[in-house]
């Protein structure tokens, strides 16, 4: 099998919001003859000119013009476009989660084990309803964080910066890998399928065949993601 590159997109879904803007942008490539794996998250400020819309917009915005306008495919398919032109580098599938769906999954599968590098303190995390949550904070060392918890973690940015937002998402969706390939957690979490299944099927989007995520969850054992290239 040749190597696969993957589009993750992470919107921010309001209750009565019908278009979403893309919180996180971040592409997965891997090559199970190899072994090789990497991941590289695009900053939300970065200037692009898609050329289907010929203007100049925020990598952020991209995403929901394709879903207002109509692009055939809709917003992931006109962003996957726009950095297959970017960086000249073609993209294979994308999946698109929204943060309800982030949560579940992780609650599904009991959580995800983190480590947290240093003292975080966010005063203006942003809630459901475009006020703050209450202060969050996070102490340094290694901690297991819910689906709510885990979201915060990787979207609080008034603390450092947004490479550091992004170095945490990176660090969210290994530990979520992490979680579900652990030995003895297969068996762990047949229960937990049917709740699984659903959560992903009205929370995520995707525009890759059953067959073919079938086929790479066979190969995944042959990706060494313990060695995995990691660039924000």
């Amino acid at each position: 099998m040749r190597r696969i590159t993957i589009l993750l997109l992470g919107v921010d879904a309001r209750s009565g919001q019908r278009i979403s803007r893309t919180d996180s942008i971040m592409l997965v490539t891997f090559n199970p003859e190899t072994g090789s794996a990497g991941m590289l998250s695009i900053p939300r400020d970065l200037k692009v000119r898609p050329s289907a819309l010929n203007q100049d917009m925020k990598i952020t915005s991209v995403y929901p013009n394709g879903e207002a306008r109509g692009y055939p495919g809709g917003g992931a398919a006109l962003l996957s476009e726009t950095i297959e032109e970017m960086l000249g580098y073609s993209i294979d599938y994308y999946v698109v989660v929204n943060f309800e769906g982030f949560k579940q999954i992780i609650d599904l599968i009991g959580g995800v084990e983190l480590n947290v590098p240093y003292e975080i303190y966010d005063e203006k995390f942003p809630d459901d309803n475009y006020g703050y949550l209450p202060p969050q904070h996070f102490l340094p060392g290694v901690q297991t964080m819910d689906g709510a918890r885990a979201l915060i973690y990787a979207r609080t940015r008034h603390a450092d910066n947004d490479y550091a937002r992004a170095d945490r998402q990176q660090q969210v969706i290994l530990a979520v890998k992490d979680k579900v390939t652990q030995q003895g957690q297969l068996a762990a979490l047949l229960p937990r399928l049917p709740g699984l299944a659903i959560a992903m099927a009205n929370t995520m989007q995707t525009d890759m065949p059953v067959d073919k995520a079938i086929a790479l969850a066979r190969v995944f054992d042959k990706v060494d993601f313990g060695n995995i290239t990691r660039v924000v």
